[in-house]
């Protein structure tokens, strides 16, 4: 699972119709907006392929300037750096301070 957020940014004049858009789109979740054209959204998908597939379909509705990601969140990334971390534990940590 891979959860993102991201700014998007439209001319203020058209908030109100890719608010809708957004909204009726099923392909994120919108969590905040400003009169200066940004509005916040969420994306989650199944894996890394299909959420740029979701963010690529955002980018395409009308009067969309940008969709800037800010955070990225992976569970399989996660996962991999955890199992990174227990094999650097293993070599480098003294057995004294394992159990500690």
């Amino acid at each position: 699972m891979n959860i993102s957020s991201a700014i998007v940014k439209v001319p203020p004049k058209y908030m109100k119709q890719v608010l809708e858009a957004l909204q009726n789109s099923n392909l994120c979740e919108v969590h905040f907006y400003d009169d200066k054209g940004r509005i916040v959204i969420t994306v989650e998908a199944e894996n890394v392929n299909s959420e740029m597939e979701k963010f690529d379909q955002i980018s395409k509705i009308p009067h969309i300037l940008s969709v800037d990601l800010v955070y990225c969140y992976s569970e399989e990334e996660l996962a991999d750096a955890i199992n990174e971390f227990h094999k650097l534990e293993e070599k480098y940590v003294p057995d004294a301070l394992k159990d500690a």
